[in-house]
């Protein structure tokens, strides 16, 4: 398929010369204060889909900082185990001690 003029216009608008030697992605602010990262430096990062990031401005750039994945949080019922949990078994001796203490005292 042949690079239309646009489209090469288009990709070469993708890069531009960064901060050292080599070409540095760029993102483009939307109307409502909103980039995307490209996935070239998401990939780099790591990053994922809802996590979150901090931001601060030193020396007149934005420096966005992955935070760490809170991974306690994000498996937090994934590994169910098989069976009932002691509190529901405990629940349950509970209530079947109930019912003979109301056999008894009928």
């Amino acid at each position: 398929m042949p690079v239309t003029g646009n489209a090469r216009a288009k990709r070469a608008r993708a890069t531009k010369p960064g901060l050292g030697s080599r070409p540095q992605p760029l993102a483009t602010v939307g109307q409502k204060g909103q980039i995307v990262i490209p996935i070239a430096l998401r990939r780099q990062l790591g990053l994922q889909a809802g996590q979150e990031v901090e931001m601060a401005v030193e020396n007149g750039q934005i420096i966005v900082k992955p935070l760490p994945v809170d991974l306690i949080a994000h498996l937090t019922g994934s590994l169910k185990a098989p069976g009932k949990t002691m509190l529901q078994e405990h629940l349950e001796e509970h209530v079947e001690e109930m019912r003979r203490d109301e056999e008894a005292s009928a």
